[in-house]
C-alpha cells in the first residue's frame, strides 16, 4: 500500500502532482509534508515593475531594497525599526504611497535586486563611491565619520603612533584603509587587515573583542550604537574625514530620483529627520521598546521573546513559525496581556469558546497562549479539505480564525454562486466573504476578516523574507531529535 502526499502546486492541465512513498513510511510522510508545506508556504514570484515615478504613484506603493540590521531594518514584536526604514517611512507617506521592504544578503545582491526592477530604490546608509556604475546616487540623507575602535582598558590619549606593531581590520576599498596606507608611509610599522567582502560591522566588532585583531575601524555611527551592548569596547579616535550616506536608484530613473532629492533637499534638516538620526546615531532612548528591540538584534537577532515557544508548537501542528508569529504580530502585537473588546485573550487571542473547545484555559500565560492558539488554528484547519491547496488552506484557516468558521463555509457556498473559485481566499472567497456580509441579519464584520488575511500574509512575507527556507528547515529538524523521537511525537501530537 502507497500513500501519496500532495505537493498541491497544479500544472498548466490542472493536475495536482504528489509524491508516493509506503503508507508504513510514518516518520518520512511527516518529514515530506513539513517540508512542501514550508516550500508552498515560503514561495513568492519575483515582482518586476517600473520604477518612473508615475507607475509608482499608480501601483500606490514603492519599494526599498535594504540590509537586515540594526542600523538599517529589523523587527521586533511585530514592529519594524530601522534608520533607513523610518526615514523611508517619511518619504512614503509624505507621497501617501505604502513602503514595501525588500531585503538583501549583502550590498552585492542589494545593489543587483535594484538593477533587475525588483525594487525601486535601495537604502543602506551607502557611499556614493562605492556603488555599481549603473546606478546613481541621491543627494546625501547623512554625513559620518569614522571612529577606531579597541577593547577595554586603555588609558591615555590614544594617536597613530600607538598603532606601531598592531593589526588594524578595516573594510575592502574604504577610505579607511587610505588613511592607514598614509600612516603607514609616515613610519607607522602597522599590519592593514582586509575583511573579507560583505563583512559586516558587527563581524568586524568581533574580531576585536575576541582578540584576534588589536583594532578596527568602523563608521562612526555604528560605534555609537553598538557601544551602548557592547561592554569592553572603547573608541580611541575620531577620524574626521567625512563621508556622505545616500539612496540610490537605476541610471535613467529620472523622475524618482528628482522626487528623493526634492524630499531630502526640503526635509533633511526637519525636527522630525533629526529626531529619527538621534534615535540612532546618538543613543537618545525615547522609548524602552526601541531599546529592547535593538538589544535582542544585536544579541541574536530574535524576532520575540517568545520565539521558542513559538517555534515548538509551530513544529508540533505542523506550521510554519514563522506563521504563528505574523498571528501574533497581527494579534496582539505580543503583548500577553492583550484583551479585545470580544473578550479574546493573550497572545493569540483565543476566545473562551475556542479556549473550552480545545481545553486549555490560561491565556495570559504566554506559553499556554501560545498553546492555544497553534491548537486552535490547527483545529480550524481540519475543518477544511486536506486537498486543498496549502497556501488557500493557510488564507480560509486564517479567515476562519478570525471570522468564524460557519461564516467562511457560507461565504465558499457564495463563492460558487457569483461564479468565484470556493477554493481561492484572494480575489474569491474574499469578495464572497463581503457579499455575504451584506445579507440581512449576517453579523459579520467582512472589512475586518479581509483585512486580516492580508494583514497576517504581509506580517508573514517579511519573516520569510528574513529567513532562509532552507535554514528553517534545518533548525526545525536540528530541535525535533532522533527520528525516533519524532515518531514518538507524531503519533501523540493531538491527544493532550
Amino acid at each position: 500500500a502507497v500513500f501519496g502526499v500532495s505537493s498541491q502546486q497544479e500544472v498548466a492541465t490542472n493536475i495536482a502532482l504528489s509524491w508516493v512513498m509506503r503508507r508504513s513510511d510514518t516518520v518520512l510522510r511527516d518529514q515530506v509534508e513539513e517540508f512542501l508545506h514550508h516550500q508552498a508556504m515560503s514561495e513568492r514570484p519575483v515582482q518586476i515593475a517600473q520604477s518612473d515615478w508615475q507607475s509608482i504613484l499608480q501601483r500606490g506603493s514603492i519599494r526599498m531594497v535594504t540590509l537586515y540590521q540594526p542600523d538599517t531594518f529589523f523587527i521586533w514584536k511585530g514592529q519594524q525599526f530601522g534608520l533607513e526604514y523610518e526615514l523611508a517611512q517619511k518619504f512614503a507617506k509624505r507621497h501617501r504611497l505604502i513602503l514595501d521592504v525588500i531585503l538583501a544578503h549583502s550590498r552585492t545582491e542589494l545593489q543587483q535586486l535594484l538593477l533587475n526592477r525588483e525594487a525601486d530604490f535601495a537604502a543602506a546608509l551607502l557611499i556614493p563611491e562605492q556603488l555599481d556604475s549603473r546606478l546613481e546616487a541621491s543627494r546625501p540623507v547623512m554625513q559620518t565619520n569614522s571612529q577606531m575602535i579597541g577593547r577595554s582598558p586603555h588609558d591615555g590619549q590614544f594617536v597613530p603612533a600607538d598603532l606601531h606593531l598592531q593589526r588594524i581590520r578595516v573594510i575592502p576599498d574604504s577610505i579607511h584603509q587610505a588613511t592607514l596606507v598614509t600612516w603607514q608611509k609616515a613610519g607607522i610599522g602597522l599590519t592593514i587587515d582586509i575583511a573579507k567582502p560583505h563583512s559586516s560591522t558587527s563581524e568586524l566588532i568581533d574580531s576585536v573583542m575576541n582578540g584576534s585583531m588589536d583594532y578596527a575601524i568602523i563608521d562612526d555611527y555604528q560605534y555609537r550604537l553598538q557601544r551602548q551592548w557592547r561592554e569592553g569596547m572603547v573608541g580611541l579616535m575620531t577620524l574626521e574625514s567625512l563621508q556622505d550616506r545616500v539612496w540610490a536608484v537605476r541610471q535613467g530613473d529620472t523622475s524618482l530620483l528628482n522626487q528623493i532629492n526634492q524630499f531630502w533637499r526640503q526635509n533633511g534638516e526637519t525636527s522630525a529627520i533629526r529626531f529619527i538620526r538621534q534615535k540612532y546615531l546618538q543613543s537618545v532612548k525615547t522609548e524602552s521598546l526601541f531599546t529592547e528591540a535593538y538589544q535582542a538584534v544585536v544579541r541574536d537577532g530574535s524576532f520575540s521573546p517568545y520565539d521558542d515557544w513559538v517555534q515548538k508548537y509551530a513544529r508540533y501542528y505542523n506550521f510554519d513559525w514563522r506563521l504563528i508569529l505574523a498571528v501574533i504580530s497581527q494579534e496582539s502585537r505580543f503583548d500577553p496581556n492583550a484583551v479585545s473588546v470580544s473578550g479574546a485573550r493573550g497572545l493569540m487571542q483565543v476566545t473562551d469558546v475556542a479556549a473550552e473547545e480545545i481545553g486549555i484555559h490560561d491565556l495570559f500565560e504566554p506559553k499556554s497562549a501560545i498553546h492555544a492558539g497553534v491548537k486552535y488554528l490547527d483545529w480550524v484547519r481540519t475543518r477544511f479539505e486536506p486537498s486543498l491547496d496549502i497556501r488557500e488552506r493557510i488564507w480560509l484557516s486564517l479567515a476562519a480564525y478570525n471570522g468564524g468558521i460557519g461564516h467562511i463555509r457560507a461565504a465558499r457556498e457564495l463563492a460558487v454562486e457569483m461564479g468565484l473559485d470556493p477554493n481561492r481566499w484572494f480575489g474569491h472567497v474574499e469578495k464572497a466573504t463581503i457579499a455575504l456580509s451584506q445579507q440581512p441579519g449576517r453579523r459579520l464584520d467582512a472589512a475586518q476578516v479581509t483585512d486580516y488575511v492580508r494583514r497576517v500574509r504581509n506580517y508573514y512575507d517579511s519573516y520569510v523574507r528574513l529567513t532562509d527556507v532552507e535554514s528553517s528547515t534545518v533548525a526545525l529538524a536540528d530541535r525535533s531529535g532522533s527520528l525516533d523521537d519524532r515518531r514518538n511525537t507524531h503519533t501523540t501530537r493531538r491527544t493532550d
